[in-house]
């Protein structure tokens, strides 16, 4: 990307940095897309005028539809920075504390953990519980020990609620699939295999992904996943509503809708929003996801996904 320097009077300055604000963008971001708004406008005239005076040549059709693309990249990707900068700001303007209350089931319970563990609240708790999981389940990998991966995925899943059926509303667990893969010899290898996949950037090859699946993939890798549950998809489709309120109607925030974990009658369902049921689609929802939260931590106001993450989740509350 090429760099150029522009100048401006005081005055030209003055207003610049005055619309650059009211429209949550950088000075550099407002030039340069307005500077892309003119080149379309551009483009619409010239195509308009080539279709007054006759027929394209084919050379002439190519450039077209490529000078359009590349002014559509562009638009998406002024978008996607300035609904960026929108998301940390609300993220910063979470102030309240994270907080938890979980309760390990005497189930879920095992020899190689503290009993200061089994309960909990605050942020420090939750961080503490999920490092001994995460350092026992990379440990079950490294000495191919598949019973202390499974009391670790259990002791895990049921601190987010999410191993056992119905204990919790209506919620259904993953306890049948879990003890289902640790009977027959496989919760190892998914593992392994879930952690090869995550390290090597390759989320769409996860094998299973629910609620408590995704806290399973967080905990083995904190700095390169989050916990993707419908408590933090609730808080971001909020968010994202709210900034499309602002934009107004433009077809290209259509790029950034993610989807939702949760169906009609459930108390963080959004209207309008797709319920995202299949893998596949949970996915791809998380890949987009992560690209989001990543470009959050590039700003440098919130450097670690793991406050992200909980910041979200306090805003889904």
């Amino acid at each position: 990307m090429k760099q150029y320097s522009i100048s401006f009077d005081d005055e030209t300055d003055v207003l610049i940095r005055q619309v650059a604000q009211q429209a949550h963008m950088s000075v550099s971001d407002l030039i340069r897309h307005t500077t892309l708004l003119y080149l379309a406008k551009q483009q619409r005239e010239a195509d308009r005028a080539q279709t007054l005076s006759g027929p394209e040549s084919s050379a002439a059709k190519y450039q077209a539809v490529r000078t359009k693309k590349v002014l559509q990249c562009e638009q998406n990707d002024m978008i996607f920075s300035r609904f960026v900068s929108f998301f940390n700001e609300k993220l910063l303007s979470c102030h309240q504390a994270y907080t938890w209350n979980y309760t390990i089931s005497p189930e879920s319970r095992a020899e190689w953990v503290d009993p200061r563990f089994y309960a909990g609240s605050t942020a420090e708790d939750s961080r503490a519980l999920h490092r001994l999981c995460g350092e026992k389940l990379r440990e079950a990998i490294a000495t191919g020990d598949e019973k202390l991966c499974f009391e670790s995925v259990r002791l895990a899943m049921d601190w987010g609620r999410a191993y056992y059926n119905h204990r919790y509303g209506m919620l259904k667990g993953n306890e049948e699939i879990v003890c289902a893969l640790y009977e027959s010899g496989e919760l190892l290898d998914v593992i392994h295999r879930g952690y090869q996949a995550i390290q090597a950037g390759r989320i769409t090859d996860l094998e299973y992904f629910t609620t408590g699946w995704s806290v399973i993939w967080h905990i083995l890798h904190p700095e390169q996943m989050i916990i993707m549950g419908a408590r933090e998809m609730y808080a971001y489709n909020r968010i994202l509503l709210e900034f499309k309120q602002q934009q107004g109607n433009n077809p290209l925030l259509a790029n950034l809708e993610l989807g939702q974990l949760v169906y009609k009658k459930n108390r963080r369902y959004v209207p309008g929003v797709q319920y995202v049921y299949t893998l596949n689609g949970k996915l791809r929802m998380l890949s987009r996801l992560l690209r989001i939260v990543e470009a959050v931590r590039e700003i440098g106001e919130i450097s670690s996904r793991v406050e992200i993450d909980e910041r979200l989740f306090m805003l889904g509350e």
